[in-house]
This record gives structure tokens, sequence and C-alpha cells, in this order.
């Protein structure tokens, strides 16, 4: 369709209405989706009122693509139930004891009426049907594949140490003797009538620890290490540590599995939405506008 046919026709479907009134903007056309199956209008308000149901905005770039696959199901001939989209949603409800009160009350937020709220859901379902059709099921990362990864990509648990901290405050007349009672304490000796008032354990990760405090992880096991501040001695006791480790590859292949299909994936939709392209035109409507009568 071209671009001069879709203004004429909008043109004259509003015209007869708003010869005699005056006119204020309704709606605008940002762009048509001219594929093999069908013209899709974008407007205005799709993009910047209506919103997915987690209550984001979907960019036109995302609808563009979102129709796109709409209308290759139907150029491919994808075999589909056309019951599957309303079992989805049937199942949907079960699981989350929603209503069709609760589900107007959801797509109202977003925006949307209770007709566009349950196309939404069917539109995500067929998509997701869509993708593990034509890609998804074609994602096996072998075995050499995900070792190469996690020798490429070697990830390691969080180094720690348990620490306690102690503060001990003096003047400048007893610093001298505070200071003295402490170094005893260090060395583990008992000072009759000193006592130092030690905070509970605690366990901190040792990036966390601030630059000046990074001292604390070298530490051996039970040793204290001892700061002055403003007439306070800072004092801090390595309990136990723990150095950060390669993590073993059983424990992350799930997770490098994920990457390396997601990654695989955006290859495979990047040649395909190269490929469609071919046959879809994206025909920019920004500057016209739908016009309604008072």
């Amino acid at each position: 369709m071209k671009k001069r046919n879709i203004v004429f026709t909008v043109l004259l479907t509003v015209l007869p209405t708003v010869s005699w009134a005056e006119l204020y903007l309704v709606d605008q056309i940002d762009c048509v989706v001219c594929g093999p199956e069908r013209n899709t209008p974008i407007v205005d308000t799709d993009i910047t009122i209506k919103r997915n149901l987690d209550g984001q905005k979907v960019p036109l770039q995302n609808q563009v693509q979102n129709d796109i696959i709409s209308q290759q199901i139907l150029a491919d001939k994808i075999p589909i139930d056309p019951t599957a989209a309303d079992k989805y949603i049937d199942s949907m409800k079960k699981q989350n004891n929603l209503t069709d009160s609760d589900l107007a009350e959801l797509f109202e937020q977003v925006g949307r009426t209770f007709t566009e709220g349950l196309g939404l859901l069917s539109d995500q379902y067929y998509h997701e049907m869509f993708m593990h059709h034509k890609f998804k099921s074609q994602l096996v990362a072998t075995d050499d594949d995900i070792k190469q990864y996690y020798e490429e990509h070697p990830e390691y648990s969080e180094g720690w140490c348990e620490l306690q901290v102690a503060y001990v405050d003096y003047t400048d007349e007893t610093k001298d003797t505070v200071k003295q009672n402490v170094e005893q304490i260090i060395q583990g000796k008992q000072v009759d009538g000193f006592t130092v008032d030690w905070s509970s354990p605690m366990k901190v990760k040792v990036n966390e620890l601030v630059a000046d405090k990074k001292f604390i992880f070298d530490l051996d096991i039970s040793a204290i290490a001892m700061l002055q501040a403003n007439n306070t001695f800072e004092l801090y006791k390595l309990i136990d540590k723990k150095s950060a480790t390669l993590i073993p590859l059983e424990d992350v292949r799930s997770s490098i599995t994920d990457k390396l299909n997601r990654k695989k994936l955006e290859s495979m939709l990047s040649n395909y939405n190269q490929e469609v392209r071919k046959f879809i035109d994206i025909i920019d409507l920004s500057d016209s506008f739908i016009m309604a009568g008072e």
C-alpha cells in the first residue's frame, strides 16, 4: 500500500464528519507495517498511553517486531491450535487466582480495554510459540561450547572475612596508658581493670571492605590490628576468612547454557530480521493524523 493511498483513506473517512465542526486531534498514525498478510497502522496512543502488563511502554520498534512475527505466523502457515491462547489465559487465571474483573482492572491500569488485554495475552502466547518453533528448538549448546566458555570466562565465589571490631577511647592524658593496655590485649595478655568490648562477629565480603581496611583479610586468624583515629583506637580481630575460589563447571553449567543460547538466539533473530525485511515495508506516517469534530 502506498503512503499516498493510506493518507487519502484517513482523510476521506473523517472529512464528512468534520467539515462543519471544529477539529481536534484524536490520534496520530506513526507508521504502517506493510507485510505479506496485512497493513497494520501503529498510532501514537499505542506508544504513549498503552503499556505492557508489566506497566512498561512498548517502544515503536518492538511493536513493529511484534506485528512482523504475527504476520509471519500466518505467512509460514505454522500449525496452531485456535483454542490454545484461550487455554493459556484460563490457566494463567487459575494459577494466579484471577477473575475476569481482576483482569479488566489490570488491563485498565495499562491503558487497554478488556478485549485489547486478552489480545495482548494471546499475542504473547503465539509469539512465544513462534520463537520456539522458529528458533529455540534449534538452540543446543554442546559440552565443548560450554567448556570453552567456562575456561574463557571463569567465575569465582566471593571471598569473605569474619571479624569483630572494638573502639577504645582515650584522652591526651590517658593516651599512652591506654595504648600500652591495648597492646597487651593484642598480645593475648590480660590487664587488670582494663577490658575491650568487642562487637558481635560480622561477615564481610572482601570486595566490600573499604580501601584502608583491605589489610584485615591478610591478617592471621585470631590476629588483632590496631588503628589510631581521633581520640580512639580502632581494633580489628580476624575470626575466619575464605579466599575467592573458582566455581566448579557443574555449578555454572545452567547459567552458561542460558548465556550461549541467548547469544545464539540474538544472532538468529538478527539474521531473520534482515531476511524478513525484504518482504516488509515500514511506512512513516508520523505527520499524518486522525481528526474529529467537537
